[in-house]
């Protein structure tokens, strides 16, 4: 969109597809070849940050074009910012989904024991196929409000979520081998994580030790998972 002048809506449009087609390119990887996710999908961000920074020769990309995102990102419904917005529709959406459908019902199955959930006639693939392509495309989204939130696009940006987003996710009770996780208590880790990380902003610490308190949650919480197993 930036470089060859088309209209915002189709550049974030297209990040959309980017973020679907990912998901679905990580869903074929897991269920092709049977590779773990985690080694498919930080193996897929590697590949796609080395072509981006090609594609990018490394710069920062920015414009006016950027302005729909930076609303997106900065502006308010009422007293209510868009992203806050965003996020509990999303938890909702979520929540309802996972609790209330049969293919909630099927991704925990699925998650929990996939040659049982093939011996009750549940199309194992097509759901780790759907799961995939949905992670890619709400990632997609994420990426365009983190994009608005900067106010540039670049390569590496939003790597530094990685383990702090993984780590919420795994002291909400998240399952690494799947089957198990809650969506409200990883909203309550997600908030519980960032206190912590405000607090120690606020009390001066250094951004280096704050990455040790982060690495030492993340280290707590898979050991926690693991005990709990």
């Amino acid at each position: 969109t930036l470089v060859a002048g088309f209209p915002p809506v189709l550049g974030i449009g297209a990040a959309l597809l980017t973020g679907l087609a990912v998901g679905l390119a990580n869903g074929l990887l897991v269920t092709v070849t049977r590779i773990p996710s985690v080694v498919a999908t930080l193996g897929m961000l590697t590949i796609l940050q080395g072509v981006t920074l090609v594609l990018t020769r490394g710069t920062s990309q920015f414009g006016p074009q950027l302005a729909p995102l930076i609303y997106l990102a900065q502006g308010y419904v009422g007293p209510v910012p868009i992203p806050v917005l965003l996020s509990i529709i999303a938890y909702v959406v979520a929540w309802v989904v996972l609790t209330r459908t049969p293919f909630g019902m099927h991704v925990y199955l699925v998650g929990d024991n996939p040659e049982a959930a093939y011996r009750t006639g549940i199309n194992v693939d097509r759901v780790r196929l759907t799961v995939f392509a949905l992670a890619g495309c709400l990632t997609a989204v994420g990426a365009l409000i983190l994009v608005g939130r900067v106010g540039q696009a670049q390569a590496t940006l939003g790597l530094d979520a990685l383990f702090p987003v993984l780590t919420a996710v795994i002291l909400g009770g998240t399952g690494l081998q799947g089957g198990r996780g809650r969506i409200q208590n990883t909203l309550l880790a997600s908030i519980f994580l960032a206190t912590i990380v405000n607090g120690l902003i606020l009390l001066g610490v250094d951004s280096s030790a704050q990455s040790v308190v982060e690495g030492g949650i993340l280290i707590l919480a898979v050991s926690l998972d693991r005990l709990r197993r």
